[in-house]
């Protein structure tokens, strides 16, 4: 009885040391797979791991203040080097940053959402897909029967505060800077607004503006102009006082010296 405990206890220790073995030997095979601690961390922290993951240069010297903040990870296992290069994007993007790569230096520089849009970020045309991930871009995206103005307008409502739409009338696009997965999304939006239908009403909805912006700046209706005849009035009104005054008092003086 106590060899078959023996064995089955060596049988066990043999069993982890070969797991332990082959797991050792399949991350040796796969240096490509990374795993990220899960949790919740301070930023800079979470910075350094993906650093050291992912063998990329992080700089977070313009962060200020937010270095104090703190980042969530999920528990997404072992991944593909590009795969968890997504995911620290898309952590940095849910609590305000992203990061702006310098291919000339291969430099990953962090900074907040609001800041980034103004900086050097990827400008992508409707030819080239978009990045599955949340990394900071502007994209062209063409419109073909709408007004470039009138989808952009539009388009305002379904975007977060950090990102921008333009209208680019000259070549018939709007130009969005947003995260790759939003622009996504805004793109099946602006196919339901880039309709022969949807652009009969854009048109109209265009020129009643514009007929509502010539109103205010010229008023055309007589409703709208400055009456004349008022100022007018009010000054036969004062000199009729003025006279009615004088006669009343010449009267109250004669009532006097006739009484007197």
């Amino acid at each position: 009885m106590r060899n078959l405990r023996s064995h089955r206890s060596v049988a066990i220790f043999v069993f982890l040391v070969l797991t332990h073995f082959l797991q050792t030997v399949l991350a040796a095979e796969n240096p490509d797979r990374v795993r990220f601690k899960a949790g919740e961390m301070g930023l800079l922290p979470f910075l350094e791991m993906v650093s050291e993951r992912l063998e990329i240069s992080i700089d977070a010297s313009g962060l200020g203040n937010g270095s104090s903040e703190t980042i969530a990870v999920p528990d997404a296992g072992e991944m593909t080097r590009e795969r968890a290069k997504a995911l620290a994007l898309t952590s940095l993007y849910l609590s305000g940053y992203t990061w702006i790569q310098d291919t000339s230096t291969d430099l990953h520089r962090v900074v907040r959402q609001r800041d980034a849009r103004d900086q050097e970020i990827p400008v992508i045309s409707a030819s080239a897909p978009l990045p599955d991930s949340d990394l900071l871009v502007t994209y062209i995206l063409p419109v073909r029967h709408s007004p470039p103005e009138f989808i952009a307008r539009n388009m305002r409502s379904f975007m977060p505060a950090a990102s921008r739409i333009i209208p680019d009338d000259l070549n018939g696009a709007v130009l969005i800077t947003d995260s790759a997965h939003n622009i996504t999304k805004l793109k099946k939006l602006v196919e339901r607004l880039d309709t022969p239908e949807a652009a009969k009403q854009a048109v109209k909805w265009l020129a009643d503006r514009q007929k509502q912006a010539e109103d205010a700046s010229c008023p055309s209706s007589e409703s709208d102009r400055p009456s004349m005849d008022t100022p007018l009035l009010i000054a036969l009104f004062s000199l009729i006082a003025l006279v009615i005054g004088f006669l009343a008092r010449g009267y109250v003086i004669r009532r006097i010296e006739g009484g007197l």
